[in-house]
């Protein structure tokens, strides 16, 4: 894998994992009593993963990160 491809992917991995974060979020918002002030704040997320602030997105990165690191882990036994 190539340096633009492992960025691709990456960048990839982190705006599935906002997206695993924001179905995640809101099932907890329906079925538990959350407050107000961690509802408001949630809810400024509630957006695709390319117009978060950079903050957020490195958020997700982390995450994304560890599963690109399994991915080429596995590539590399190959």
């Amino acid at each position: 894998m190539n340096p633009a491809q492992e960025k691709q992917i990456f960048e990839e991995l982190s705006a599935l994992e906002h997206e695993q974060w924001l179905m995640w979020a809101k099932d907890i918002l329906e079925k538990e009593d959350i407050s107000e002030e961690t509802r408001k704040r949630w809810e400024e997320y509630f957006v695709p993963y390319e117009v978060l602030p950079e903050g957020a997105k490195n958020l997700d990165r982390t995450f994304a990160r560890k599963s690109l690191e399994v991915f080429k882990s596995f590539l590399e036994e190959k």
